[in-house]
């Protein structure tokens, strides 16, 4: 809730600049005395004519302990987005955005053996806060096509489940698959569900004329947790801990019985998932903005 306080704080600062912008333009052409001489036709445009609204739609995609490898298609599900953009100087605009993403990966679409042995799946409704400046390469108010670029900061929620072997939609941060919250394993706590992110990335844009332009947007997160998917550490917890709690909990760290890997691994070393890299998502869409 923190993070989700610093970012509507931001959001908040932005739209009051904005409209702030607004009422000096407005005082400005009600009191003329106060206008530059050399001030021109620009100088009366409204805040709203440098503002905005953009939609987007495409897919998204996760990269982390059930991914093999990274690609850009593979697993893949669906994005969609909405944003205000404003222009500050003519190649230079702040923009803020949220998303609804899913995200999900399956062991069984891997190739690696040890992989589809551990039989793991997940599924992820990813909402998605950010604010970040955008740089156009060039002026869309002289040029019909134009590359960009963007950074910025913000926050994410995500809650990830899975399906156990009779069909029953099972959350998984609740169940501690790994062993957090057992008073066996004091260190290992329940992962935050709402966490900080990197976004940046860039697109190519298309002024189909001065109102409404077309374009392509590849936007990469850079994330603070390694568990989108739930997993995270190299070995496996104590059955007999995991079952003293919650006998279903055990079913979900090791899957391989379901595909015929044997019963749930007795050797503590076994890899599970890799501490040393956090996970990340992406996506990539289609989008539309219109200038108010």
């Amino acid at each position: 809730m923190r993070s989700i306080k610093l970012f509507l704080s931001g959001l908040g600062l932005m739209i009051g600049t904005i409209a702030f912008g607004q009422f000096s333009n407005s005082v400005s052409a009600a009191q003329p005395e106060l206008q530059s001489n050399k001030q021109g036709p620009k100088g009366k445009k409204k805040c709203w004519s440098k503002t905005q609204m953009n939609i987007g739609l495409g897919i998204a995609n996760y990269y982390g302990d059930l991914t093999e490898n990274f690609h850009l298609f593979n697993q893949s599900s669906f994005s969609l987005g909405a944003g205000l953009s404003y222009r500050i100087i003519p190649h230079l605009s702040a923009r803020a955005d949220i998303a609804v993403n899913k995200i999900q990966a399956s062991d069984s679409r891997n190739n690696r053996v040890d992989l589809q042995n551990r039989n793991l799946s997940f599924k992820s409704f990813v909402w998605d806060l950010n604010l970040a400046v955008q740089y156009e390469v060039l002026n869309l108010d002289k040029y019909k096509v134009t590359p960009y670029v963007f950074v910025g900061f913000g926050v994410f929620y995500f809650n990830p489940y899975t399906k156990d072997a009779n069909g029953y939609k099972q959350f998984l941060q609740y169940l501690g698959t790994e062993g957090q919250g057992l008073t066996g394993y004091p260190d290992r706590k329940k992962y935050k569900r709402t966490q900080f992110e990197i976004p940046f990335g860039g697109g190519l844009k298309w002024a189909v004329n001065k109102k409404i332009n077309l374009g392509l947007e590849y936007k990469f997160r850079k994330t603070n947790t390694d568990y989108l998917d739930d997993v995270s550490r190299l070995g496996y917890p104590n059955k007999a801990l995991l079952d003293a709690k919650n006998p279903r909990t055990a079913t979900l760290t090791w899957r391989g019985g379901e595909v015929g890997a044997g019963g749930y691994p007795t050797n503590p070393n076994l890899n599970r998932g890799n501490p040393n890299k956090n996970d990340v998502f992406y996506t990539m869409q289609f989008k539309v903005g219109i200038q108010l």
